[in-house]
């Protein structure tokens, strides 16, 4: 087992992951931005967003929880460069402009993203100390958020001087370039990743059911997965919808809607990052879940009662209040599995806990979708302001564990 190295330069694959973060983030949330021309064009309802979300989250399940196996016979960077090229592949097949080209881009970026944050766990858990963890990992996972503020300010402006098929094949672009932009620092960094356990060599489905049982039976990890359930569930029921939301019942253009989803997502960068400074200096990891679990209520209870005599600034003031709740949490849950985990293995750990997150985002926007679809948006978001309880009741439940 190798120690952690806390003297490596540490500022340089911070960077680079949080760059190959928001290359992600940003395909995977260019169709839920580009929906309201999207499905008006490709003559889908909003429920096929919800179905959309379900296809890639599932596929992303399959490399989730392959991670363990891919990390040990690829490494971490290695595995960063596929997820960029991945996500390019699948924008270039949904920009042919069909319904079965977007849902077969939906399982590729799936496919794709499911490996990005246990390869980056893995390397940083080596290049960190256990003090650090919660502000290096949270100012990671800010790459999230950013892309999605990428994605809400950048495509309506986009879609002003080309199509959307257009757009998606320059998001596809900078993804080719991230890349190509890891290669250089590919060879210094897999050589340092951690050494694979002779038991590591294990069978694909060994390694699924090792990482699966992990997440439930390893001492405090089955309340992460929960917060990881619950909490990635109505963090992207707001992301995906919010845009949607904002042009259909506020009659907000395109652009006024990616503005306000920006500014959202521009708080949920600020809010990793100083959620993560007080988990180191301040307050432990678990009132930190806890605060932003009970925000995540307030919010979606919030966005179910908006409505056109709303003014602009309380509008924007609930955006950011988003942002803040249903982001501030990720990096600090994250370091904590690091925490728990033996070293060698938070990949295969951190994988286990996100099949948890997968999960609640493959029911979450589709249930989500087909619901605001029959009853109303604004109804969705009421009845989805109970799913972060399952998260707060695991973590209230938690026993501490050093």
């Amino acid at each position: 087992m190798t120690p952690p190295e806390p003297r490596q330069p540490i500022w340089l694959p911070v960077v680079v992951l949080t760059l190959v973060q928001v290359s992600i983030a940003f395909g995977v949330l260019s169709i839920s931005v580009l929906a309201p021309v999207l499905t008006k064009e490709l003559g889908v309802g909003l429920g096929f967003i919800g179905t959309y979300s379900a296809i890639l989250w599932g596929t992303s399940l399959v490399t989730i929880l392959l991670s363990g196996e891919l990390l040990a016979r690829f490494g971490p960077t290695r595995m960063s460069q596929a997820c960029c090229l991945g996500v390019a592949l699948a924008l270039g097949v949904a920009s042919t402009g069909s319904v079965v080209a977007v849902a077969l881009c939906a399982a590729i970026i799936g496919l794709a993203a499911g490996p990005e944050t246990p390869a980056s766990s893995q390397l940083l858990m080596r290049l960190t100390t256990p003090r650090q963890r919660p502000l290096i990992f949270s100012a990671k996972q800010t790459g999230l958020p950013g892309g999605a503020m990428c994605a809400g300010f950048i495509l309506p402006l986009l879609l002003h001087t080309i199509s959307w098929r257009g757009t998606l094949l320059v998001i596809a672009a900078t993804a080719i370039i991230m890349a190509l932009a890891m290669e250089p620092i590919h060879r210094r960094y897999d050589n340092a990743a951690l050494p694979v356990r002779p038991s590591a060599r294990r069978s694909i489905l060994g390694g699924v059911v090792t990482s699966l049982r992990a997440s439930v039976t390893w001492p405090g990890i089955l309340p992460l997965s929960l917060c990881a359930l619950s909490f990635t569930c109505i963090q992207f029921c707001i992301s995906i919808f919010l845009v949607s939301a904002l042009v259909d019942r506020l009659s907000y253009t395109l652009v006024q809607a990616g503005t306000v989803m920006a500014v959202l997502q521009f708080a949920a960068v600020l809010a990793r990052v100083m959620v993560g400074g007080a988990a180191v200096r301040w307050v432990s990891p678990r009132t930190v879940m806890i605060a932003c679990g009970s925000g995540q209520i307030v919010a979606a209870l919030l966005l179910g009662l908006i409505s056109p005599a709303w003014p602009g600034a309380a509008v924007v003031a609930l955006a950011i209040f988003c942002g803040i709740t249903t982001n501030g949490w990720n990096g600090v849950q994250l370091s904590e599995c690091a925490r728990l985990a033996p070293p060698d293995r938070v990949g295969e750990i951190t994988s286990g806990t996100m099949v948890f997150g997968a999960i609640g985002v493959i029911i979450g926007p589709l249930t989500f979708g087909w619901l605001a679809g029959a009853a109303g948006i604004d109804t969705a978001f009421l009845v989805f302001s109970l799913v972060p309880l399952i998260g707060l009741w695991g973590i209230r439940k938690q026993t501490v564990v050093a």
